[in-house]
């Protein structure tokens, strides 16, 4: 079957499937959705009743128990030591015991006098200690709770304990009312019906209280069902757990759906059980009619599916006969690749459309790469101007002109740009594209890139104005090209221009020209266009211009030593533009320039300064890429950054770590001598500086004067000796060097808001109160703690 009918047959088919099997799936899933909700909402329903009916008889039985605990006889009970003899007492309290039975029916009933050791029953009046149950009733005496309800100590019994009084105080209860009731008599009052599955309780720890599960479901349910029900409470918190819930799970092999609701009154869990098979057992008598109407469907669907599609293909047949006899170049590999019959069509229709731009495109790369090859080798004086004019015939060069020049583009500076020098092939890439946008072909060679910079072979047209010919027609280009890059690009760019020529083969020497020009941009700045000049030497006579260059570099070393930012940017500037200007020193501006880095790097290592210089480069990439620099503001940023502002900071910290170490010493000489006569003076003659300079550093590093800081370190060591010494304010005066006890106390005062008299006794009262607070505290914990009276 041919691939496009196949196409079309599988599409109508995937139309035609879609309803169908998508009515079929959501007509049974709503179905068993429907049935799955009502058996769930029964089955809540069956539990709430459940729920309903256990709460009732519990709560009926706690009103029981509660009213017999708050009975007169109770009362009496607890008051009186029964015996025996007690008879009628006792028999009004079995049977007072005995109506318990009326809310639920219980097995036994037993009152418990803790305090008497006494167990009274229906039919019983015995010892505590001869209690059969005896350890368990003691564990119910020290049970946290005072109501509470034992499902675990037996298989056969429920346990309820009611503690007397309800909220016993710290001595613990005094009695105890216990009733147990048959578990099955319990289960008998759970409503049940097998076709929504299996009710039971479980209590707070997932244990069996009431019901019956499968001997065959008891182990999954314990470490699986249970086990989640328990979860889901706890993640969702018991006390707010009102609602039924339910979810699937697998027992015994199959799938069933637990529905669960829990009791907030006794803490117990009511749990169903119910088989997914039964609950969906009636759809699927939904599913086979719908599996069969389906098919009936699907059928008609494909015969009608079957016949469209032969129609549909016919006209396409056709065009794939046309094209294979027509097809100039068919490739005999497309059916076998997978292609349908309108991808034949489309490839034989570009086949015949696109061969001659094809041929055009790879004529006019390979034009423009032989173009560029050629102009790189007449600049380079790799070629003959006879050989290049006879193998450029096919690259489309004008054949006449009335004179030549070369123009190099070279990037000033990336610093004061958005772009840094890793930028640098892409923006010469793009300049070269405006270039050869910007000027005819009529008007230029083919732009090239060279030596880092983009360079143009202009032409002057035969037929050019009389008003803007030769060097002028050039300058003029330039100007428009610097103009439109720098508008476009953003970024400062120079241009060299050689002398202009007629012949060919004058072409590398006018390249080496428009280099030598960007080179004297230095002279007149950066952002500039240069016409190449031939240098004259101004100054045959060197020796002025070099004593005038030696004192501006003493004054830029004076000025880093000093540290003096702004008159060392004006000694550089100076600099800068003597060595630019002057073109006596242009021949050697590099040598110039390091002689003039190794000079301040050797300054600042007479003075064992730490020095980064550079980052992460060496000393020689560091002055290499010192030589590359092409503008003034270039050099004089390089010089700033990676000398002047590293140089000054290592300076400042130097002076800082100095600064440091002199205080510290004084401060030491404060500490070790505060009772000796020690003056600034004395330390600046021990330290050899001068007192005011000693005087500046301490305050700058410390915060406060010297004589500030003496008197308050002896006023705290006056603290101390007043507080850990018997010393006389005077004694303690002349101690810390004092001329009289006066002096001492007005100093004082004014320190410490107080005299030293007066500060001695409020730390001794201080100290005695904190002694004897312990001492008070140990006296009232030992004193009789009185109960209240009730």
């Amino acid at each position: 079957m041919p691939t496009y009918m196949m196409h079309l047959l599988r599409f109508s088919l995937f139309l035609g499937l879609i309803p169908v099997l998508t009515m079929g799936f959501l007509s049974y899933y709503i179905a068993a959705g429907d049935v799955e909700q009502k058996v769930l909402a029964s089955n809540t329903q069956l539990l709430r009743r459940n729920e309903q009916q256990i709460d009732d008889m519990l709560k009926g039985l706690e009103r029981s128990t509660l009213q017999l605990a708050s009975s007169p006889l109770m009362k009496q009970a607890l008051q009186e030591k029964w015996t025996p003899a007690h008879f009628q007492e006792i028999r009004e309290m079995s049977s007072a015991l005995s109506n318990l039975q009326s809310p639920v029916m219980t097995s036994e009933a037993y009152f418990i006098h803790l305090g008497n050791g006494t167990v009274t029953g229906l039919d019983r009046f015995q010892s505590l200690d001869q209690f059969k149950d005896r350890d368990l009733i003691m564990n119910y005496a020290s049970h946290a709770s005072s109501l509470f309800m034992d499902t675990s100590s037996s298989e056969i019994y429920t346990t309820w304990v009611q503690k007397i009084p309800l909220f016993p105080m710290r001595t613990g209860p005094k009695g105890l009312i216990v009733v147990k009731m048959p578990k099955k008599h319990m289960a008998e009052r759970l409503s049940r019906a097998s076709e929504l599955g299996s009710p039971y309780i479980i209590d707070a720890e997932g244990r069996l209280i009431l019901g019956s599960i499968p001997d065959s479901w008891q182990n999954e349910l314990d470490s699986a069902v249970n086990t989640e029900v328990l979860s889901s409470l706890k993640n969702t918190g018991m006390k707010k757990q009102t609602a039924a819930h339910s979810f699937r799970t697998k027992v015994d092999g199959g799938q069933y759906n637990v529905t669960y609701l829990h009791s907030a009154s006794y803490g117990w869990t009511h749990v169903s059980v119910t088989s997914v098979e039964a609950m969906t057992k009636q759809t699927q008598h939904i599913a086979w009619i719908t599996a069969m109407v389906s098919g009936v469907v699907l059928v008609v669907i494909f015969v009608t599916a079957y016949i469209w599609s032969r129609r549909m293909y016919k006209p396409i047949h056709r065009l794939v006969e046309y094209s294979r006899q027509t097809d100039i170049g068919p490739d005999q590999n497309a059916q076998s690749a997978g292609l349908n019959e309108l991808h034949y069509i489309e490839q034989s229709i570009r086949r015949l459309s696109s061969s001659r731009t094809e041929l055009q495109a790879q004529l006019s790369t390979h034009t423009e790469h032989m173009s560029e090859s050629l102009m790189l080798m007449l600049l380079s004086n790799r070629i003959q101007a006879d050989e290049f004019v006879k193998r450029s015939s096919r690259c489309g060069f004008p054949k006449s002109w009335q004179a030549l020049s070369v123009m190099k583009i070279q990037i000033d500076t990336f610093h004061l740009s958005k772009y840094d020098e890793h930028n640098l092939e892409l923006l010469l890439y793009a300049i070269n594209n405006m270039v050869a946008e910007l000027i005819s072909p009529a008007s230029r060679f083919a732009p090239v890139i060279l030596d880092h910079a983009q360079v143009t072979l202009l032409i002057e047209p035969p037929n050019s104005a009389e008003n803007a010919q030769g060097n002028d027609l050039f300058y003029q280009t330039a100007v428009q090209l610097k103009d439109q890059i720098e508008s476009y690009l953003q970024l400062q760019i120079s241009i060299g221009l050689s002398r202009s020529f007629q012949d060919l083969s004058a072409a590398p020497e006018a390249y080496m020209e428009s280099a030598s020009a960007l080179r004297q941009r230095m002279v007149p700045d950066a952002g500039c266009i240069i016409r190449y000049t031939p240098q004259r030497a101004d100054h045959p006579d060197g020796r002025t211009p070099y004593a005038k260059l030696r004192e501006i570099e003493e004054h830029i070393l004076y000025s880093l030593r000093k540290r003096e930012q702004d008159q060392l940017s004006l000694a550089m500037e100076l600099y800068l533009n003597e060595i630019t200007e002057n073109r006596a020193f242009q021949p050697e501006l590099n040598i110039l320039l390091i002689k003039l880095a190794m000079r301040i790097i050797e300054t600042a290592q007479t003075q064992e300064l730490e020095l980064h210089l550079g980052g992460t480069l060496s000393g020689e990439k560091l002055l290499s890429k010192l030589t590359k620099l092409n503008t003034k503001e270039d050099i004089r940023y390089w010089f700033e950054q990676q000398l002047f502002i590293p140089i000054i900071h290592a300076m400042e910290q130097q002076a800082e770590e100095q600064q440091v170490r002199i205080a510290s010493r004084m401060l030491e000489m404060i500490h070790s001598r505060f009772d000796q006569d020690i003056t600034l003076e004395s330390c600046a003659a021990e330290l050899n500086y001068h007192p005011f300079y000693l005087s500046r550093v301490f305050k700058k590093d410390v915060g406060m004067p010297f004589s500030e800081y003496l008197t308050s370190y002896r006023m705290s060591q006056a603290k101390l000796l007043l507080e850990n010494t018997s010393l006389l304010v005077s004694d303690i005066g002349r101690k810390l060097k004092y001329a009289n006890t006066s002096a001492f106390i007005r100093t004082f005062r004014k320190w410490a808001g107080m005299t030293p008299g007066q500060y001695r006794e409020q730390y001794e009262r201080s100290t005695v109160r904190t002694k004897a607070e312990p001492e008070l505290e140990l006296k009232r914990e030992r004193e009789p703690k009185l109960e209240p009276e009730r």
